[in-house]
C-alpha cells in the first residue's frame, strides 16, 4: 500500500501531464513509462558492461561507440563522429540528459536513439537477450509527446520519475513498492482502453492465483496479458511462498508486503517462465515495465494477437491465467487455422465470439495435466448457441471442470457492469468416447456476493465487511470436505499504522538509520507503543504532560518576568497565564515554528500526530485555564505552575552549553529550557505520525461467530446421473432394464446408440433431473442453488390467530379514518 504522500505525487504526475494536453490516459501512462524505461536501461547498461568476473554480462554499452552510425550526435554531450566512428550516445544517459531535461535534447537525440533501440542491441548486444530486441523493436514509433511550450512540465516530470523509482532494480523491500508506484501508475486509467482492454482489479487476479497454487518453475501463460497484473501476482505469489511467513505481512485484501523469496528463486522467476500476449503495443510497452519493476529482467511480454494466423506457440504451459476481451468478435480471416473447422465446402470458423476462442486457446497452450483459471461473462455459461454447448461439452467431457465460481456483478465498475465467473480447468487431453463417462464427474460452484469492495463505480474498499473472496478460496482448497457447508471462513483484520523512515525521523530518532527508505509500522519501531492506535495516542499524549506543564511554567516565567519590566499597569496573572499559553503554542504549531515541521503536514498525509498534537494543547488551555474560571483578579494559578516556578527563577545558569555562533559558553537559559522540551514534545508525537492500513493477522482464516452467516453458498452438482429406465430393451430385445438385477448400470445399455444425442451427449429422458447433462450442459451458478431455509421459532396456533386478528383491527381502523376523509366528515 503506497503512503499518501507517495500516492499524491503519482496523481501529481498524472496531473502534469493531463494539463499539459494528454488527456487520453493511455497516451499519458505510455509517456511516463518512456521516462520511466530511459531511467531503467541506465541501470541495465550498468549490468552489461560490468565484467563477468565480477558477475556483471561483460557486454559492450548501449551508449557506446561503433562504426556506421546514421543517428544524431548532440555536438557537446556526445562529440562528432570521426572516420566513420560515431562518440557515443553520452546524451541519451539518464544521469546525463535528466540534469538539464530540455525538449530538443529528448525529441532530437534521446527518442531517435531510443526508436532504434533494436538495432542498437543487434550490434552492441553480443548476444541480448531475445525479449529485450522484442521489446526494443515495439519502440520504433516511440515519440516524446510533452510540446516544446511545456519546459517547465518536462522539468518537473523527470524529476519526480527521478524520484519515484530511485530504487528500480534493487531487490528486498523497496522492490514491491516500486511494482506499487506503476500499479498505482495504472489505476489512474478510469476509462475502457482500445479493443475492450481495462485493468483487472488485483484482488481479483490474485484470487484466481491462489486458486492454482503456482509451484516453482511451472511456465505461465496470459494470451491477454494486458499490464501484465496476472503475470505479476504469480510471481508475487511464489515470492511470498518462498519467503520467511513471518516476515510476510498482508492488506486486508491480502495484498503480499515484505516477501524476499529464498535460496533458488532466482532460477524460478526466469522471464521465459512468465509470458503474455497482447495486441496493443502500448499495453506490451507497459506490461514490459511492469514486470521489468517487479524484478523480471528479461519479460517475456509479446506483441502478438493471441486468436490471429501467427500464433505457433505448441502446448507447452503449465498454467493459464486469463481476463479476456468480452463480448466481442473476430473476422473469420483473422483466426489462426486451429479454429476453423470443416465446412460444406471450405474450413469454417468454430466461431467469432472472443471469449469462447479465448477458452479453446488457453486449452491448446496447457500442456496436458495443465490447469488455467479464466474469467468469462457468463452468457459462456448457458448460451444456447452450438459454440457455446461445445466448448461446455469439451470442458466437461474431455477435461476436468473443477470449479465455476460466480463474481457478483459490479466486480469490473466502472468499466463494465457485465455478469463475470471463473472457471478453473485442468486439460486432459484425451478424445471423449461416447459410451464413456465425462471426464469431469461433478463441478463445484460457489456463489460470490461481495468481494470485499462497494460494486458500485466508485469500488471503495470494505476492510471490515464480508469478503466472500476469503471463504471461497479456504472452501476450494477443502471442497471436497467444505463444498456444502454452511461455515463462513474469514480471516481476522486489524488497524495498524505505517511510516516511511525518512531523514527527518532519523534526525531524532538516530537509532533508526539501519532502517532508511524502509516502511515500517509504528509499533515496530517503538515497541513499546500499545497495538491499539487510540491506546497509542493516549500514551503518547500522557507522556507529553509533564513537558507541556513544564513548558506552561517556563513561558509563564518569561511573560512574569515581561510583566515586571512593563510600565503602567501590570497584566494580571489570568492574562499573564493566556498570554503563556498563547506563546506555548505559537512555539509548536506557529507559523514560524521550525519544529512544527518535523510533524507530517499536506501532501496527503494523515496529519496523526499534528492532529493529536493541536487535541493535547486544547486539553492543556482546558486544565490550566477553564472557560468557566473566575474573572481575571480572582484567578488563581495552578499549584504546578507556583511550585516549579522557583526552578526557572535564579540568577545563574545550571547548566553550560556551546553557543552556537560565539562558540563560547553561555548561560543554558530560560529560552534554551523552552527550545529542548518544545523538541522533546515534538519527538513524542512524531511516534503517531503514518498513514493508517487495515492488516490480517495472518492468512489462516476461521469460522464466523455470528449466526447469521450460516448459510450454503458452495455446492457440488453431478455432470451425469443416469436415470432407472426398467422399460428399457436391447435391440435384440434379450436384455431388459438399463440396470441389473444387484442395480448396477449395464454396459448393454451405455453402448446403445439410441440414448444419445449426435454430440454424444446422453438425450434428457434417460437422465436424472438435477444433473447438468440433463440441463443442457447449463454451467450457472444459480441454476442449482440449493434453497437456505430461514428457521423460526415455534409458535402456537392460536399465538397466530391472535396476532392475524390484532392486525385486521388496524386494518379497520385505518380504513374508517380513509372513509372519513373520503366523505368529507371532521
Amino acid at each position: 500500500m503506497l503512503s499518501p504522500q507517495l500516492r499524491s505525487q503519482v496523481n501529481d504526475l498524472w496531473e502534469m501531464f493531463w494539463s499539459s494536453g494528454m488527456t487520453n490516459p493511455l497516451t499519458a501512462i505510455e509517456q511516463i513509462t518512456y521516462l520511466i524505461l530511459l531511467k531503467r536501461l541506465e541501470g541495465l547498461d550498468d549490468e552489461r558492461v560490468k565484467p563477468i568476473e565480477k558477475g556483471g554480462q561483460g557486454k559492450p554499452s548501449l551508449y557506446g561507440s561503433r562504426r556506421n552510425c546514421t543517428l544524431p550526435h548532440h555536438p557537446i554531450l556526445d562529440g562528432e563522429v570521426v572516420d566513420g566512428i560515431c562518440p557515443g550516445h553520452n546524451s541519451c544517459r539518464w544521469s546525463v540528459f535528466s540534469q538539464d531535461p530540455e525538449h530538443d535534447l529528448l525529441s532530437q537525440y534521446v527518442f531517435p536513439w531510443l526508436r532504434r533501440l533494436d538495432e542498437t542491441f543487434e550490434v552492441m548486444g553480443n548476444g541480448a537477450a531475445e525479449s529485450q530486441r522484442r521489446v526494443a523493436g515495439y519502440l520504433e514509433d516511440a515519440y516524446f509527446g510533452l510540446p516544446p511550450e511545456k519546459a517547465s512540465t518536462l522539468i518537473k516530470a523527470v524529476g519526480m520519475v527521478n524520484r519515484l523509482f530511485d530504487a528500480v532494480g534493487k531487490r528486498g523491500a523497496n522492490a514491491d513498492l516500486m511494482g506499487d508506484i506503476f500499479e498505482h501508475l495504472l489505476s489512474e486509467i478510469s476509462t475502457s482502453g482500445k479493443n475492450g482492454q481495462f485493468r483487472t482489479p488485483r484482488h481479483i487476479i490474485r484470487f484466481l492465483v491462489e486458486l492454482l497454487d503456482p509451484k516453482p518453475s511451472q511456465r505461465v501463460v496470459d494470451p491477454a496479458a494486458g499490464s501484465g497484473g496476472f503475470l505479476i501476482n504469480t510471481i508475487q505469489h511464489l515470492l511470498v511462498q518462498a519467503s520467511d511467513s513471518e516476515s510476510v505481512v498482508y492488506e486486508w485484501d491480502g495484498t503480499p508486503h515484505r516477501y524476499t523469496g529464498g535460496i533458488g528463486t532466482e532460477q524460478s522467476l526466469a522471464g521465459r517462465n512468465f509470458v503474455g500476449y497482447d495486441n496493443d503495443r502500448t499495453m506490451v510497452r507497459i506490461g514490459w515495465m511492469n514486470l521489468i519493476l517487479h524484478g523480471i529482467e528479461n519479460p517475456e511480454i509479446v506483441l502478438r494477437d493471441a486468436l490471429g494466423p501467427k500464433l505457433m506457440d505448441q502446448a507447452e504451459y503449465s498454467l493459464a491465467l486469463a481476463n479476456p476481451p468480452f463480448t466481442g468478435s473476430i473476422d473469420e480471416e483473422d483466426l489462426h487455422e486451429r479454429f476453423l473447422v470443416a465446412g460444406k465446402k471450405n474450413k469454417v470458423a468454430l466461431t467469432n465470439k472472443t471469449e469462447l476462442l479465448f477458452v479453446w486457446l488457453l486449452l491448446d497452450l496447457l500442456e496436458t495435466g495443465g490447469r488455467a483459471a479464466v474469467i468469462i461473462p457468463e452468457g459462456v455459461l448457458f448460451g444456447s448457441a452450438g459454440a457455446h454447448r461445445e466448448l461446455r461439452r469439451q470442458l466437461l467431457f474431455e477435461h476436468e471442470l473443477e470449479a465455476v465460481i460466480s463474481l457478483p456483478g459490479g466486480v469490473f465498475q466502472p468499466y463494465t457492469g457485465v455478469k463475470t465467473s471463473v472457471l478453473i480447468f485442468q486439460k486432459v487431453g484425451q478424445k471423449h468416447k461416447r459410451e464413456e463417462m465425462p471426464r469431469t464427474k461433478r463441478v463445484w460452484f460457489y456463489e460470490v456476493e461481495s468481494d470485499g469492495y462497494s460494486l458500485d463505480a466508485k469500488r471503495n474498499g470494505q476492510p471490515t465487511g464480508d469478503n466472500d473472496l476469503w471463504d471461497a478460496l479456504h472452501k476450494f482448497r477443502n471442497r471436497e470436505t467444505l463444498g456444502e457447508s454452511e461455515e463462513y471462513f474469514q480471516p481476522e483484520v486489524y488497524q495498524a499504522r505505517w511510516r516511511t523512515v525518512d531523514t527527518n525521523l532519523i534526525a531524532s530518532y538516530s537509532h533508526l538509520a539501519p532502517e532508511e527508505g524502509q516502511i515500517r509500522g509504528i509499533t515496530e519501531l517503538w515497541r513499546d507503543l500499545p497495538e491499539d492506535l487510540a491506546e497509542t495516542t493516549r500514551s503518547v499524549s500522557e507522556a507529553a504532560i509533564p513537558i507541556l506543564d513544564e513548558l506552561v511554567i517556563l513561558h509563564y516565567g518569561l511573560v512574569l518576568a515581561a510583566n515586571a519590566n512593563k510600565r503602567g499597569r501590570k497584566s494580571s496573572e489570568k492574562a499573564m497565564l493566556q498570554t503563556a499559553l498563547k506563546d506555548l503554542r505559537a512555539g509548536l504549531t506557529g507559523t514560524n515554528s521550525k519544529i512544527k515541521n518535523n510533524l507530517e503536514r499536506g501532501d496527503g498525509s494523515e496529519e496523526h500526530a499534528w492532529k493529536a498534537l493541536r487535541a493535547a494543547l486544547d486539553l492543556l488551555d482546558q486544565r490550566v485555564l477553564p472557560a468557566d474560571s473566575v474573572d481575571e483578579d480572582l484567578y488563581t494559578l495552578p499549584a504546578f505552575i507556583t511550585e516549579g516556578l522557583p526552578k526557572y527563577n535564579h540568577p545563574q545558569p545550571t547548566n553550560l552549553f556551546e553557543g552556537p555562533q560565539s562558540g563560547h559558553s553561555v548561560g543554558f537559559t530560560a529560552e534554551h529550557h523552552v527550545f529542548f522540551n518544545q523538541l522533546e514534545v515534538i519527538k513524542l508525537f512524531m511516534k503517531l505520525d503514518g498513514y493508517n492500513v487495515q492488516l490480517l493477522r495472518s492468512r489462516a482464516v476461521a469460522p464466523s461467530l455470528k449466526p447469521e452467516k450460516k448459510k450454503v453458498r458452495s455446492w457440488w452438482v453431478d455432470v451425469r446421473v443416469l436415470a432407472r429406465h426398467d422399460e428399457w430393451t436391447n435391440k435384440e430385445e434379450t436384455i431388459k432394464g438399463s440396470h441389473d438385477a444387484n442395480g448396477n448400470l449395464r454396459p448393454e445399455f451405455l453402448a446403445d446408440d439410441r440414448i444419445y444425442n449426435p454430440d454424444g451427449t446422453v438425450k434428457s429422458v434417460y437422465l436424472e433431473r438435477g444433473c447438468i447433462e440433463a440441463d443442457d450442459l447449463n454451467l450457472s451458478a444459480g441454476r442449482y442453488r440449493p434453497l437456505n431455509l430461514d428457521t423460526e421459532e415455534y409458535a402456537p396456533p392460536a399465538e397466530i390467530i391472535k396476532g392475524l386478528q390484532a392486525m385486521e383491527g388496524q386494518i379497520q381502523e385505518k380504513l374508517k379514518r380513509l372513509l372519513e376523509m373520503v366523505e368529507g366528515v371532521s
